[in-house]
């Protein structure tokens, strides 16, 4: 296959995993909510709020992997596949977290 067959594919990939992983979130965030209804239970609240945060989370997620599947362009000559790491979590012991 060729190489822009391939990353063309890849693209599609990740972008159904990203809609994916946005869908599970917005479907537990319903879920738990739904729950909160049943029961009144401020604990579930509180879980069902903290959902908030893996929704956004899998929006910035998704966002960057559209970005990142950019074709290239006169001032991206190699496309703008490295901005994925911009919106991926970065490991603690990344260089900006080490200590000297």
């Amino acid at each position: 296959m060729e190489p822009e067959v391939l990353i063309a594919e890849d693209s599609r990939v990740r972008l159904r995993a990203g809609l994916i992983s946005l869908a599970v979130s917005v479907v537990l965030l319903g879920a738990k909510y739904q729950a909160y209804l049943l029961t009144g239970s401020t604990a579930i609240l509180s879980d069902a709020l903290e959902s908030i945060v893996n929704v956004v989370a899998a929006v910035f997620g998704l966002g960057g992997l559209v970005f990142a599947g950019r074709p290239a362009d006169r001032n991206h000559p190699y496309g703008r596949r490295p901005s994925r790491a911009a919106s991926s979590p970065s490991p603690p012991s990344s260089s900006s977290t080490r200590s000297c």
